[in-house]
């Protein structure tokens, strides 16, 4: 970990290599494994970063307690991080040491898939492979490229930086739905992704934000993100309103074909993740007919981050709300203090270098 008095050691890129870090292993059939490990150099055009906090969801923490990994992906994404430049590589101006930062992505070279990588050709193989992880699953320290940078103000709260991955993909389905004011949005899912979309309409001024979640408490959230209304089931949602938007975030077998029963005539409909195999496919006729356009946004585009890091500096968006508990990296050792709750309401764990 670094203070002021270490930065200027740490910006000579020749002490990069030296500097001591940490890394996490799992081979998926036992707990995760917190090792001691040496930071990678940064090379041409890079930078070093030393991680503050990593975003998990649920399921990546259900991994750590379990030793199994999620179906086909790895543990956390390369962008579901936030840090801070301690040195630089060739060919990078050395005043970025010392600045708070997230990034696009980390370089695939330095890159691994999971312990258990999905079945070529299949839909999870697809989320794999835009979900890349550094060695070791999780590390202290990324060598990043500086055209990957998006940096942060100081003071930052970087836990709740660490979500700007996820923010990413919210303002990515506003690049891709454009939804309009006076329009009708439906989401289904009241996830990171789905809340961070909450608090993002609002930059669209929409005349109904309406929320499909089961629970209760992320209902409550949604609500107080912006949303006009929370939904338990599809049905609930159905008994209003057909939807000029519809948004899934939720990735599961059941929703496209629940997204297409909320669509008006000519609505765009929206998928943030890739399905499981064995979903159902949609009747093209009935596409056709109700021209119904179907969109993607799984993988945030570089316009998509910038809207997201700005709406984020400017206070538009707040993740702080999101986070569920922050856990040192050295408490992992103590299994009773980390283990997951087993509430499924809770929505992100972020993982803390200090």
């Amino acid at each position: 970990m670094t203070t002021e008095g270490d930065e200027a050691i740490l910006m000579t890129p020749s002490n990069a290599p030296h500097l001591p870090s940490w890394c996490i292993r799992t081979d998926g059939s036992g707990p995760w494994q917190v090792e001691s490990s040496v930071a990678p150099q940064p090379g041409p055009g890079e930078v070093l970063v030393e991680v503050h906090a990593f975003a998990l969801s649920e399921s990546d923490w259900t991994e750590r307690d379990t030793g199994m990994p999620a179906v086909g992906r790895p543990l956390v994404r390369e962008w579901d991080w936030a840090g801070r430049v301690v040195s630089t590589g060739p060919g990078v101006s050395p005043e970025l040491v010392g600045q708070n930062t997230v990034a696009r992505e980390a370089l695939e070279d330095r890159t691994i898939s999971s312990a258990r990588p999905a079945k070529a050709g299949t839909a999870t193989d697809v989320e794999t492979r835009s979900r890349q992880v550094v060695p070791g699953l999780l590390t202290g320290h990324l060598a990043v490229s500086r055209s990957a940078l998006q940096l942060l103000p100081d003071g930052t709260d970087l836990a709740a930086a660490a979500l700007l991955g996820r923010a990413s993909v919210a303002a990515e389905v506003l690049e891709s739905a454009e939804p309009k004011a006076g329009e009708r949005v439906a989401i289904f899912g009241a996830g990171a992704v789905g809340l961070l979309l909450v608090q993002l309409l609002s930059l669209a001024r929409p005349c109904e934000v309406v929320v499909i979640d089961p629970s209760p408490e992320r209902g409550a959230l949604a609500l107080a993100a912006g949303a006009t209304r929370h939904c338990r089931t599809l049905d609930a949602a159905r008994v209003a309103n057909v939807f000029d938007v519809v948004v899934d975030t939720t990735g599961t077998a059941a929703a496209p074909g629940s997204a297409c029963l909320l669509a008006a005539r000519s609505a765009r409909v929206v998928f943030t993740r890739t399905f499981p195999e064995g979903t159902p496919l949609l009747d093209r006729t009935m596409l056709a007919l109700r021209e119904l356009s179907l969109l993607t946004a799984t993988v945030a585009t570089s316009r998509a981050w910038y809207t997201a890091v700005r709406a984020f500096d400017e206070g538009l968006i707040d993740s702080r709300p999101l986070i569920a508990r922050e856990i040192p990296v050295a408490s992992l050792a103590d299994g009773a203090a980390c283990a997951g709750d087993g509430s499924t309401e809770a929505l992100v764990t972020v993982l803390l270098s200090t």
